[in-house]
């Protein structure tokens, strides 16, 4: 203690001299009178606030009032239902006790100002003092050590008195209470335990805690004083304004720059010892997905090798790998569950084993889900954090794309203004979304239905046998307090925000949206048209609306009448502002593409990516064999699918309820953008990742824990690559990382070990090895938004091609167009590749958050052992002209690259295409393009820069009438026909270039 005092002593008193604090000295036994004097009054203070707590609560016994509190420490969090770390130590029973204890206390004028900010030990000690005293008090409770109800008599008196349960000492004889006191012999071992509990927090969560003390002080004294008093106690006391006057514990003011967030250690792979550990652990439990049997065996083959050299792999066996994955401290959102039942009539007879049994249903909580998304460094420069309004530059129209330039969000922004309390706060809008799926084994005999339910990209699965929906509002109850009171979220960035939460969109399908609505089969959920008659215009349905319904209508008539069904309340009900008819938002996937499209011959089901393939080429296939007017007809319906945000004002006539709905798009694209962002596909891509590897995983037996386990280990690995990628950690692979530092000591040592040698370990690629993803379409770019479109060639080089353009032109048996100034450098050595990676901005597709995709552009002779492979690709011609009119179609033959007077250029061999025609096909709306041919009927090839390509082009044959010879392979399509259509319904980027 004598060196926290000396520290404390030369802040305080700065002119005094070179004092020297010892534990004999007047200084040390001045404090140690005050501290007693200080615990003394933390004992006393702490026994009078839970006395008086319990005295307000009528309907339960004490002791079990205080086993409550006391289970997994309630106490000490702001929302005693919701045990939180975020909001741990922010309890009233905490706050007061702060406000009473410490802020309020009597001391002499100190420089508090300079004393303020040392974020040391002071601050820690002073909690973690005060969460024992309060654990203290309410297991004296508890365990009836002290009688409240006395107390309480004796305080009617006007006395305090406390008597503490005399305990017999075994070695005087004598009944003391002395075992039960507030003391260091006593209570040592829960002080040090809230002393490491508070010391891991973040370094500024003391002054935040003492901040929302001093709020909490200010609304006591607004309740109980007038405002002069008010101004006369907070005159008074300068240790009440200890964080004013740092920077630490307020918001910014509007406008203002927000420093930089704190820098974190570079070096702490914690719980790994080293980033080999951690790649280890990713590698074999993400990518890999190995059993824990192969584990086992690797590690073992691993300890063998390394035996000779006295050392010993990252890890001992599976046991080892997984106990140190679970002990990761981020991405830990611990799993709760509850069940449910039906309670509803049951049938006569054969009832189902459904409507009898008890249903678990397992969840994350969403409140601390959603905290993490937010605190992402990941999505730091990805979030709109205020709702806007987007108009385009040439004609000043309205746009919408991003959920927040919805009108719904700016209608809920207005909502919030409108209260003080949470006025300025950050919107965040919880945008809900469930889908099933089945998980079986081999025989298909044993399934099982998991549902799950996600939010706002990161999932928290809600598991279940076979019960329809799972209990939402149980599920979102920690989310309710936010709704209508701010609270502070710590962001990606770095930066404390107050937020205000809402119920926002939910993604399903109309099965599902049925449910959610609690109406009737085959009716609107959105809207009050008939059953019978949905093509007729009828008002919105709303939440007020149905409640007056129920109240007003027999039961019967609302079934027939109204598709209501007045037994079952929506979950949206329990939340503010929530009107699921409002909140159902439209599902391309299921509406349009499964609802809309015909089903294929020898379909049994179609997934998603069979529909979206079928509609890439249903259109140029269908040209020549069904009438022009229903290839017009379905040229426009594609239309509509890739335009759907740009709609406005038009009506449309579907009898169907999936149909029907398309007639709400307009409406839903104002109110939530693109929804594109809002389709149940982001819903079904997650039911590989969070269900079916999973039970892969698993034994199959009693599999629902393990699948669980699973899951929480895979985020617990992205939480941490996310973590390290954020300081910098993961910028180069693992291997140069070690050689680079080896190379470090070694010159730190031997300058002149900088000198290559035989044992010298040279980095480059090896080009027998396929990197993962290099065959993968649509691979995810998790980076940001820098470009629309960017081509470049692929690292790997070609050992065995061409190292020459003439020697290339040969092996592509195809002769080669150079201009003059190329003669020069045409016999130089070339590096040749198979691959141009092309990263594009496709936010509609699967990509990353910013909307970034990668695909690649195959130019090879053999692909796969089995044909070549050479792709097509739009070429920029004229800069000037927008869209296809300034863009050629060229066949990529090869890629390579040569470098001429000390620069590198980057280069491609293609075939060219032309234009048939100025403008595209009337029918189809799409370019027809054919092969070019020089003046001597050969293939027109050139060598054009890789800058100059732009994306991958996907052209399709014109069929014509006569049937294809069943022999025909697809990569002999391209030399079997004549003329193709350049399909812009590829993607929603090529139908944004194309169109």
């Amino acid at each position: 203690m004598a060196d926290v005092l000396q520290e404390i002593f030369d802040v305080v008193y700065p002119d005094v001299g070179k004092y020297k604090v010892n534990p004999n000295g007047a200084v040390f036994a001045v404090t140690q009178q005050q501290l007693s004097e200080w615990r003394s009054n933390i004992s006393s203070t702490v026994l009078a606030i839970v006395i008086d707590f319990c005295s307000h609560i009528k309907d339960a016994p004490n002791d079990l009032v205080a086993k409550q509190l006391l289970k997994d420490c309630a106490f000490i969090y702001e929302d005693m239902d919701n045990t939180s770390r975020e909001t741990a130590y922010l309890s009233t029973f905490v706050l007061q006790m702060i406000a009473s204890t410490h802020l309020s206390a009597s001391v002499p004028t100190l420089n508090t100002d300079e004393l303020a900010l040392g974020k040391g030990m002071d601050g820690v000690i002073v909690l973690c003092v005060i969460q024992v005293a309060l654990e203290c008090a309410l297991k004296f409770v508890k365990h009836s050590i002290i009688n409240v109800d006395e107390i309480l008599v004796s305080m009617a008196t006007g006395k305090f008195s406390v008597k503490l349960l005399a305990k017999c000492n075994k070695t005087t004889g004598k009944m003391l209470s002395g075992c039960y006191k507030f003391s260091f012999a006593n209570w040592h071992d829960e002080t040090e335990a809230y002393r490491k509990s508070i010391s891991n927090r973040n370094e500024d969560s003391t002054l935040i805690i003492i901040s929302c003390t001093q709020r909490y002080m200010k609304k006591s004294a607004r309740g109980d004083a007038s405002d002069e008093d008010i101004k006369e106690t907070q005159s008074v006391d300068e240790r009440a304004l200890i964080c004013e006057n740092t920077t630490l514990c307020q918001f910014l003011a509007d406008g203002a720059t927000p420093s930089p967030p704190p820098s974190k250690s570079h070096d702490d792979w914690t719980p790994y010892q080293n980033r080999i550990e951690f790649e280890t652990a990713e590698f074999l439990y993400t990518r890999n997905q190995m059993s824990a049997g192969n584990i086992n065996i690797l590690l073992d083959l691993w300890a063998a090798t390394l035996l000779k050299h006295n050392n010993k792999p990252p890890f001992a066996d599976c046991c080892d790998l997984y106990k140190t994955i679970d002990s990761m401290p981020v991405g830990d959102v611990k799993w709760q569950s509850f069940k449910v039942q039906y309670m509803g009539e049951k049938l006569a007879h054969n009832v189902p084993p459904w409507m009898t049994e008890s249903h678990d249903v397992w969840y994350r909580d969403p409140h601390e889900v959603i905290r993490n998304m937010l605190a992402n460094p990941d999505y730091a420069t990805e979030m709109d954090y205020r709702p806007y309004r987007e108009f385009s530059t040439n004609n000043n129209e309205r746009q919408w794309q991003d959920f927040m330039s919805g009108d719904w969000a700016w209608t809920q922004a207005d909502i919030i203004s409108q209260d003080s309390d949470p006025a300025g706060s950050t919107f965040v809008p919880v945008i809900l979304g469930s889908d099933k799926t089945t998980v079986s084994v081999a025989t298909g005999a044993n399934d099982s239905t998991i549902r799950c339910t996600h939010q706002s990209g990161i999932y928290a699965e809600d598991y279940q046998g076979a019960c329809g929906l799972p209990k939402i509002s149980e599920i979102l109850k920690n989310l309710r307090p936010g709704m209508t009171k701010p609270e502070v979220v710590h962001f990606g960035d770095g930066q404390y925000r107050h937020v205000i939460y809402g119920l926002g969109p939910y993604i399903t399908d109309y099965e599902e949206q049925v449910l959610l609505a609690c109406i009737v089969r085959s009716w609107c959920p959105r809207c009050m048209s008939h059953r019978k008659d949905l093509d007729s215009e009828s008002l919105y349905r709303t939440r007020d609306h149905t409640e007056l319904l129920i109240e007003e209508v027999l039961s019967s008539d609302l079934w027939d009448e109204f598709g209501i069904i007045a037994d079952l309340v929506p979950f949206s009900n329990d939340f503010p502002q929530g009107d699921i008819h409002e909140l159902i938002a439209p599902d391309i996937l299921h509406q349009l593409i499964k609802g809309t499209l015909i089903k294929g011959r020898g379909f049994k089901r179609w997934t998603s990516d069979d529909s979206k393939a079928l509609m890439k080429v249903y259109l140029p296939a269908t040209k020549g064999y069904v009438p022009t007017d229903v290839v017009r007809t379905f040229r426009v319906f594609l239309k509509f699918c890739y335009l759907i945000f740009e709609l406005t004002g038009v009506i449309f006539t579907f009898s169907l309820p999936r149909q029907h709905s398309c007639s709400h798009y307009a409406l839903l694209i104002r109110l939530f953008g693109a929804p594109n962002g809002l389709c149940s596909s982001i819903t079904e891509t997650k039911h590989i990742k969070a269900v079916k590897e999973p039970w892969r995983r698993s034994s199959c037996y009693h599999a629902l824990g393990q699948m669980l386990v699973t899951n929480q280990r895979l985020d617990k690995l992205a939480a941490s690559r996310i973590d390290f990628k954020s300081r910098g950690m993961l910028n180069s692979t693992c291997l140069s990382e070690t050689l680079q530092a080896l190379l470090r000591l070694r010159l730190n040592n031997e300058p002149e070990a900088n000198e290559p040698n035989e044992n010298t370990i040279t980095l480059s690629p090896d080009h027998n090895i396929a990197v993962q993803g290099d065959n993968e379409e649509g691979e995810i770019v998790d980076g940001p938004t820098l470009v629309q479109a960017h081509v470049q060639l692929a690292k790997t080089h070609q050992r065995k091609r061409a190292r020459t353009v003439p020697d290339l032109s040969a092996e592509l048996l195809s002769p080669i167009s150079t201009t003059s100034s190329a003669d020069s450098y045409s016999n130089n050595y070339i590096w040749t590749t198979n691959i141009l990676p092309s990263t594009f901005y496709a936010p509609s597709d699967r990509s990353g958050i910013s909307g970034m995709c990668r695909e690649h552009i195959h130019a090879c002779p053999l692909w796969r052992n089995e044909a070549l492979q050479y792709d097509c690709v739009f070429v920029n011609t004229d800069a000037a002209i927008e869209g296809m009119g300034g863009m050629d179609i060229g066949r990529v033959m090869g890629c390579f690259s040569f470098t001429f007077e000390a620069v590198s250029y980057p280069c491609a061999v293609v075939r060219w295409f032309e234009k048939a025609g100025d403008g595209p096909d009337e029918d189809t709306s799409m370019w027809i393009v054919k092969p070019s041919y020089d003046t001597d009927q050969s293939p027109l090839v050139g060598i054009i820069h890789v800058d100059s390509i732009y994306r991958a082009a996907h052209l399709i044959p014109i069929y014509g009438t006569d049937a294809i010879p069943k022999d025909l392979k697809h990569y002999d399509s391209y030399d079997a026909f004549l003329t193709f259509y350049v399909n812009k319904f590829a993607d929603h980027h090529v139908f944004e270039i194309v169109s």
